[in-house]
């Protein structure tokens, strides 16, 4: 399994990131910012028609892979309402995560629906973000309320 995004997500990355190679914003960078705006929002999409972007974690997220992976646990238990209960925990980090991957298949699978799902509600704010940093404050923003 892959990290995936929509080409309707894609075409949004470009647009934001276009001119601004030198910032160095990357794919990774826009679609972990858009899978943290759909686990605040507990908003997941089975969107169907995605592309694969990347096998693996971008190397700049190899060191947050645990915040992230606390972040997609704790998402997964507030959308499903399951409880805080060491055994939920402790099933949710063993089924999502893989100590070699990062994120075991049905985590990674998971993260896409999470990322589209946040990629739909940036696109539903009617907001059209022109570079990186007024599209990392929109997610901000959208991931406060």
């Amino acid at each position: 399994m892959t990290y995936r995004i929509s080409r309707d997500s894609r075409a949004l990355y470009k647009s934001v990131a276009d001119g601004w190679k030198g910032a160095g914003f990357s794919l990774w960078d826009y679609y972990y910012m858009c899978a943290m705006t759909g686990m605040s929002n507990r908003r997941v999409s089975s969107e169907a028609r995605t592309v694969e972007f990347s096998k693996t974690v971008d190397r700049p997220y190899n060191g947050v892979m645990g915040e992230m992976a606390a972040a997609l646990v704790s998402s997964e238990i507030e959308r499903r309402g399951i409880g805080y209960s060491r055994d939920t925990i402790t099933d949710l980090f063993t089924r999502l995560t893989d100590a070699a991957e990062g994120f075991s298949e049905e985590g990674r699978a998971l993260m896409n629906h999470y990322a589209e799902g946040g990629f739909q509600i940036i696109r539903s704010s009617g907001e059209a973000p022109s570079n990186p940093a007024e599209f990392v404050l929109l997610c901000q923003r959208l991931s406060s309320r």
